[in-house]
């Protein structure tokens, strides 16, 4: 049998770990709108990825995407045939608009 003061310490980490778990892997949802910069109109199929990650995702019709990021220090590449791509670190931001 362990000691005491062993099993409590082992009981303390273990609660711990279960609840603060979920709080380290916590994902974040991002959306957005991806239009165009010279009229403002949407940009359908443009990709939405995770940098250094194979995620992504593409607008819609109306140019919106969603996607989930692992953390606040993810970086997202806006990208577009025939345009110039664009990083945004995702910070505290929930929905973020690119043009």
């Amino acid at each position: 049998n362990l000691p005491i003061r062993s099993r409590t310490r082992r009981w303390i980490l273990s609660s711990f770990l279960l609840l603060a778990g979920p709080l380290v892997f916590a994902q974040i949802a991002v959306t957005g709108t991806i239009t165009d910069g010279t009229d403002g109109s949407p940009l359908p199929g443009a990709n939405v990825a995770i940098k250094g990650s194979t995620q992504a995702v593409m607008t819609d019709v109306d140019g919106k995407y969603s996607i989930t990021v692992p953390a606040k220090e993810t970086i997202l590449v806006f990208s577009f045939i025939g345009k110039i791509s664009k990083e945004v670190i995702v910070a505290d931001q929930t929905v973020i608009n690119v043009n």
